[in-house]
């Protein structure tokens, strides 16, 4: 609780810009802040503290029930500094897969060999950014999707369940305060869903440690 206080009081002071789905437009809900990463955390941390002001680099609003699997679900993550722009989209999209179908947990090591033998496919697909049209290199994995574009010196990565080929409207988000408001005051799914992803984490430490071994 009080770490996720911290972040909505750090976020307000850094005012970020993420990208998200157009307010209002047909989308799967909640909507959330899911990880957000400045200069480094005990920097960020301490800055909170003393009232100061850091950059974010790296922020991601997340769409959906990701924890259900029939449920719609889309993760949009705002790469703003450079150090992040590097992110690799294959990658990207089979690690939301694992994490999406829960099998990290109970798999370990095995769920990454059971997603890469899926079929991995690339199409076409115009969506909108800011209002404009743009074509798009779609990756499809069964039910998940992903794509990026750069808007504004901004990379925007999107990775989805069950949404298919329509996606809503990207665009810049300016009013964050809805969901500072919720990371301040969590409900009870929120806070399991936080351990969950701490669980998450430390499950795939240990799995690239193991990898790591000869």
């Amino acid at each position: 609780m009080l770490a996720m206080k911290t972040k909505a009081r750090w976020l307000r002071r850094a005012r970020p810009r993420p990208f998200g789905f157009a307010p209002g437009g047909a989308h799967p809900l909640p909507e959330r802040i899911g990880e957000a990463h400045g200069p480094g955390t005990t920097l960020s941390g301490i800055a909170t503290v003393l009232g100061l002001r850091t950059p974010v680099r790296t922020m991601t609003v997340i769409y959906g029930d990701t924890v259900e699997p029939p449920a719609p679900a889309a993760r949009i993550i705002s790469d703003f500094h450079r150090d992040y722009q590097d992110r690799d989209l294959e990658q990207a999209l089979l690690d939301a897969a694992l994490e999406w179908r829960g099998q990290v947990e109970t798999a370990g090591g095995g769920a990454r060999a059971t997603s890469d033998q899926a079929e991995l496919r690339s199409e076409t697909v115009d969506i909108f950014v800011s209002g404009t049209r743009r074509p798009v290199s779609m990756l499809v994995l069964t039910e998940f999707s992903a794509f990026q574009v750069r808007d504004e010196g901004v990379l925007v990565t999107v990775l989805a369940r069950h949404m298919g080929r329509a996606f809503p409207e990207i665009v810049r988000l300016t009013d964050l305060e809805p969901m500072l408001v919720a990371l301040e005051h969590p409900d009870r799914e929120v806070i399991a869903a936080a351990f969950a992803e701490v669980r998450r984490r430390r499950v795939e430490q240990m799995r690239d440690q193991t990898w790591d071994r000869p």
